[in-house]
């Protein structure tokens, strides 16, 4: 059974939104990042804690059309999502490290597109040192309206585009970069998820979260039924139990 979210946006002032936004990522975050070549501001929201857990407030919103529209204007943006978990909450065993990137679903011809978790995982083999390091780069990240320059930004620490990863010297782009261009209307970014247990390149299907900034909704989808078995191979089990738990309802401030 589909679990999904709506994010609808208010209309507030840049600067209430900015220090809303100034609490630091926690475990199980899920972070999203836009940002421009053209600007030197990036925008990082938290989007709450990955949905299901039952932890904590989960408050799945932050995005500002009026901060957006302030920091970027008509310039072209690219959109990513990043999460993770240190403290072993998605994995059950209270140690595990966990990391969360996004791809672009993009429904290429013959990978049936329409089924959820049927595009190709994230590239890169994933090491378990790898993953613990990427944890840290996530759960670092300056949230709000921050400067490129700034070593926790998201162009510093993530990527600073689809093709580009962060400017610092270990960044969480270097591994899997989330980014993908936005150019407008809806699109769907597959969220995916790894842990430092299960080998090299153990990225599995964690939903999709469907996105329009022109409208400021956003909607996470869970997995389907049928993507569970795909999900057991790499530890989902336990993530579909997590998932079963309680449907999660936004809260707006």
């Amino acid at each position: 059974m589909k679990k999904i979210i709506k994010l609808s946006v208010l209309a507030l002032g840049v600067a209430t939104v900015t220090q809303a936004l100034q609490a630091q990522l926690v475990d199980t975050s899920l972070a999203l990042g836009i940002q421009s070549g053209s600007v030197n501001t990036n925008y990082v929201i938290n989007l709450g804690t990955y949905p299901g857990l039952g932890a904590g407030t989960t408050v799945l919103g932050g995005f500002n059309a009026s901060t957006f529209s302030a920091i970027f204007g008509a310039n072209p943006v690219n959109v990513g999502v990043v999460g993770a978990d240190q403290s072993g909450i998605i994995t059950g065993d209270g140690t595990s490290t966990t990391v969360f990137t996004t791809t672009l679903r993009t429904g290429v011809a013959g990978d049936n597109w329409w089924l959820s978790g049927t595009e190709a995982h994230p590239t890169g083999n994933q090491t378990a040192s790898g993953i613990d390091l990427m944890s840290t780069y996530v759960l670092g990240l300056a949230l709000g309206a921050v400067p490129t320059a700034n070593i926790n930004s998201w162009n510093a620490a993530i990527a600073q585009s689809p093709t580009s990863r962060g400017s610092n010297a270990g960044n969480f782009g270097a591994y899997a970069n989330p980014m993908t261009a936005y150019s407008g209307g809806t699109i769907i970014l597959d969220l995916w998820q790894a842990n430092d247990q299960n080998g090299l390149n153990n990225w599995t299907y964690a939903g999709n979260i469907s996105m329009n900034l022109s409208t400021g909704l956003m909607v996470y989808d869970a997995p389907e039924p049928s993507t569970y078995a795909m999900m057991s191979a790499g530890g989902g089990l336990g993530m579909l139990s997590l998932l079963r738990r309680r449907k999660i309802q936004p809260q707006i401030s």
